[in-house]
């Protein structure tokens, strides 16, 4: 029973894919025969007509009444038959009964989609064009492109069904060939049982055996005519598709839409809106009896279990439990009922607002615009597209839990009650309320697909529509792209009253690039401008090219960071979004950071304070040069050998730095020279005086000194002082070997010598001098 049962449910979906819920027909094999609009088959191919089929059904009810009939104990039945036998001969009984139906039907849906085909080519022959001008009417054109919809989706749902009937055809030739092979077997062993005790049992088998084979042979049938059911089913289909796309292809795109028809739909929408309101409306209170009605159930349940301890009863408690689940149920199916209701009051806003966009796209000449309209409606309507989604993942759990409350009701066990009527009548009415909101759903998406279709029908009447409108949908993905949002920012601000008013802020790829835009744009016209005034401030001598690179680089240091400020403001990120970094930058100052830190907090303490100027003459760390430039986290110092050291700024304030020039360039230098004794020390002085007064870069005020210095050992040391200008042009060193080179050549002059290092060496003639000749170890004599 479970098999053949289980093959007739196999067949009914494929027919039902193939024609649409079709029902199938009869499989009895007949001989072939003409029909009228059917191409010709094979010889070996059976042909199936509606009367041989109905009397082959007549047949068929005729013995299943006589099974049915004889009950539990046929009278043909052998003494001692199982029971599961006489019910497995009932069950295929009744298979084949239901399976001639199933063809009969089919058979008649075929004949009437071969009229359908007749119908829709004498239309087509006999359409000579629309019977007004154009423009044509929208709605015209809505109901042409609904029938082509219409036609596609039979065809693709009839070729699945014509499909999956070849593949059935071809897994169930085997069983039918067994079944059959089965029935020739019984057919002898009833034979050669003939005139024997065994014959009446032999016979019964042979009876079951033949009917599965005629049950077998039904069904492969059955698929036979689901194949050609479903061929004509497309052959009608491809008829209807035909006509509406040359319909289509007339009208073109000259159409419109009046006035008059746009009032047409609006008021339809309005009556329908204020249908659905007023049903809403008795949804409310539906929904409000029904929140009572569950107040009213867990009440009496909580009264019944505060007294079942008292009493020891559980069964009442136990029915209140029932009834307050289904009163549960009954109030979320009446809540979700308002829900859908108001869904649809969107929906229906929704279909208002598509209409008024198409009418005003449809005056559009630029396609461009045209498709713009429709991508912001498009854009508005993607909740409900989301709600219908759900609605269908809803529907699928509706119809899950509804079987299985079904299927357990049908156990024994259950008995009927008050509270599973009222659970399955719930049930119920949530998947019939889904499957409403779903239908409901449907003119909407199929007129935002007209609209598309509109948009689609403009773009392809010509070149110059289909580059716009690339062009355009170029434009709207870069839009898209642009609008990508990054991540949200939550943040709060303070209303005039005092309220605290909490806003999420996105940040998008756009804002961020055009913060970035702002930054590299800002920057290099700054630059640009600094520049020009950097070089008009030094040609016009206001200010040294170092102070005015120092200036510049300030400047361009402080614009940056205005930038910064400005773009966040731009990519609407609020300072206090980096409040949360507060903590790790503390951190990171206090170790990573320290250094660096510190040098900036430096090099702004030497902008303020200015201990030393671009050009100074500095050492520090027993680096002595001058300053080059002075920056933000280091500066620099070139060396009189040429090169440049880089030093911290913080070097400056915090070690012992020595500069030259801080508040006055002039530096006194000091050369100390040594005369032997004996020479005139008066004539010394003078000649010493004289040499300085005669080097141009000795400074006359304050004038040079001469000393007389010490005693030494070797020679008469004296010091001699003067004063040079310690400019970025002057240079001491050649100034003082300048002096030496001409203190010599007037010391050799007027014939005073510069001493050596002398030692005198004094001999004691007290007692002998020992003197001991020693030769090399070579001439020693041996010993």
């Amino acid at each position: 029973m479970s098999r053949a049962s289980r093959w007739c449910r196999l067949i009914l979906v494929a027919v039902a894919l193939a024609t649409g819920g079709l029902p199938p027909g009869s499989a009895r094999v007949v001989p072939p025969a003409a029909v009228k609009g059917e191409p010709a088959a094979a010889a070996s191919e059976p042909r199936y007509s509606i009367d041989e089929v109905r009397s082959a059904l007549a047949d068929a009810r005729a013995k299943l009444e006589k099974i049915e009939a004889g009950g539990e104990n046929p009278p043909d039945a052998p003494p001692g038959t199982p029971s599961t036998e006489i019910l497995t001969r009932l069950t295929l009984a009744r298979s084949l009964a239901g399976t001639y139906e199933k063809q009969l039907n089919a058979l008649q849906k075929t004949e009437a989609a071969r009229k359908r085909l007749a119908e829709q080519q004498q239309a087509s022959e006999e359409w000579r064009g629309f019977d007004k001008p154009p423009p044509h009417s929208l709605l015209v054109i809505d109901e042409v492109r609904d029938d082509l919809a219409a036609a596609r989706t039979v065809i693709e749902n009839a070729k699945a069904g014509s499909d999956l009937f070849k593949r059935l055809q071809s897994d169930y030739a085997s069983k039918l060939k067994a079944s059959q092979g089965a029935a020739r077997l019984a057919a002898e062993a009833a034979d050669r049982a003939r005139g024997t005790p065994d014959f009446p049992t032999r016979e019964w088998e042979h009876g079951i055996a033949a009917l599965r084979a005629a049950v077998d042979n039904a069904i492969q049938g059955l698929l036979q005519i689901g194949m050609r059911s479903a061929q004509a089913e497309i052959d009608a289909a491809n008829a209807t598709a035909a006509l509406a796309t040359r319909k289509l292809e007339v009208a073109g795109t000259d159409l419109a839409l009046p006035r008059a028809d746009l009032d047409k739909m609006l008021a339809e929408i309005d009556a329908r809106r204020r249908a659905t309101e007023r049903e809403l409306e008795r949804a409310v209170k539906a929904a409000a009896s029904a929140a009572d009605a569950v107040a009213a159930a867990e009440r009496r349940l909580a009264a019944v279990t505060s007294a079942a301890p008292r009493e020891g009863g559980t069964a009442p408690r136990e029915d209140l439990e029932r009834e307050v689940g289904a009163t549960r149920e009954a109030a979320t199916t009446a809540s979700q009922r308002v829900f859908l209701l108001r869904e649809h009051l969107l929906q229906l806003d929704g279909e208002r607002a598509t209409w008024e966009a198409r009418s005003k796209a449809i005056q559009l000449e630029d396609p461009v615009a045209a498709r713009a309209a429709y991508d912001r409606l498009s854009e508005s309507l993607a909740g409900l597209r989301a709600t219908r989604q759900y609605l269908q993942q809803q529907l699928a759990i509706a119809d899950s839990r509804l079987r299985d409350e079904e299927a357990r009701q049908r156990l024994p066990t259950q008995a009927e009650s008050p509270a599973s009527r009222l659970l399955l009548d719930a049930l119920r009415q949530r998947q019939a309320d889904l499957r409403k909101a779903l239908d409901d759903a449907v003119p909407l998406q199929r007129l935002v697909g007209h609209f598309r279709a509109d948009l689609e029908d403009r773009r392809q009447a010509s070149f110059r529509a289909r580059l716009m409108d690339q062009l355009a949908a170029a434009g709207l993905a870069v839009r898209g792209v642009w609008n990508y949002e990054l991540f949200a920012i939550d943040d709060t601000y303070e209303t005039a009253d005092g309220q605290k008013i909490a806003v999420s802020r996105s940040v998008t790829l756009g804002k961020t690039l055009g913060a970035l835009l702002i930054v590299i744009v800002g920057y290099w016209l700054s630059r640009f401008v600094v520049r020009r005034i950097e070089r008009r401030m030094v040609a016009a001598g206001r200010a040294t090219a170092q102070e005015a690179a120092l200036v510049r680089k300030w400047i361009l240091f402080f614009v940056a960071a205005v930038l910064g400020l400005v773009a966040l403001v731009t990519a609407s990120i609020p300072l206090t979004a980096f409040a949360f970094l507060g903590g790790a930058l503390a951190i990171a100052a206090g170790f990573g950071l320290q250094t660096l830190l510190k040098n900036l907090v430096s090099g702004v303490m030497l902008l303020i304070e200015q201990p030393l100027r671009l050009g100074d003459l500095v050492e520090v760390d027993g680096i002595r040069g001058r300053v080059t430039e002075i920056g933000i986290r280091a500066s620099t110092i070139r060396g009189f050998d040429g090169i440049e050291s880089m030093i911290p700024n913080s070097r400056f304030l915090e070690g012992n730095m020595t500069n030259w020039t801080y508040s006055n360039p002039q530096a006194r230098q000091t050369i100390t020279v040594g005369v032997a004794y004996g020479s005139p020390l008066r004539e010394v002085t003078g000649i010493l005086s004289g040499v300085l007064e005669q080097h141009g870069h000795v400074l006359k005020e304050p004038g040079p000194q001469v000393y007389l210095d010490d005693y030494a050992d070797s020679s008469i040391n004296f010091s001699i002082t003067y004063w040079v200008e310690m400019s970025a042009t002057g240079d001491a060193r050649r100034v003082k070997s300048d002096l030496l080179l001409m203190i010599d050549e007037a010391f050799g002059k007027a014939g005073i010598s510069i001493p050596f290092p002398q030692r005198d060496v004094h001999l004691s003639t007290t007692r002998p001098v020992p003197v001991e000749l020693v030769g090399s170890p070579a001439t020693r004599p041996a010993t």
